[in-house]
């Protein structure tokens, strides 16, 4: 079964698989890279198929290319069912595993910024080189807060 090392988490490699598995770049799809490379490391994980994520963007771009990128950051897909997605419109993921979850949001300012700037590419760039406390909001939400 296939795995993913934390350790070995390249961004820039992460967006170029990315940009071939999207066809083009975008901040959303950065933005879900990132997402998945902290909730692999948050949750312990390997990917692929030790874990699931609820992603609220809806199927609708330019937000939902954020699933896209939580795909190539962390091998879960919707082909394997460990992604599911609700349309709440909303730049969130919760990532699930082991009865341990992980919601992370972008931050409103910066959905804000994404939203009023039309240099996509740009966004694209400013984003990867953001840190993750610039970029969400997150929080580790335990089974019993589940219920």
């Amino acid at each position: 079964m296939k795995s993913i090392d934390v350790n070995e988490l390249n961004i820039e490699e992460l967006i170029e698989k990315g940009i071939a598995f999207h066809g083009h770049l975008g901040p959303f799809l950065v933005v879900g890279i990132k997402m998945g490379i902290i909730a692999l490391k948050e949750l312990n994980s390997s990917g692929y198929s030790d874990m699931s994520v609820l992603v609220e963007t809806g199927i609708t771009p330019p937000i939902s290319c954020l699933t896209d990128g939580i795909q190539v950051s962390t091998g879960c897909t919707l082909g394997k069912g460990n992604i599911k997605v609700i349309a709440n419109k909303k730049p969130k993921a919760v990532f699930t595993r082991e009865g341990k979850s992980l919601a992370i949001e972008l931050k409103s300012e910066i959905l804000k910024k994404i939203q009023e700037s039309g240099a996509v590419e740009e966004s694209a760039g400013r984003i990867a080189k953001m840190t993750n406390e610039e970029l969400f909001n997150a929080k580790i939400i335990f089974k019993s807060e589940q219920e």
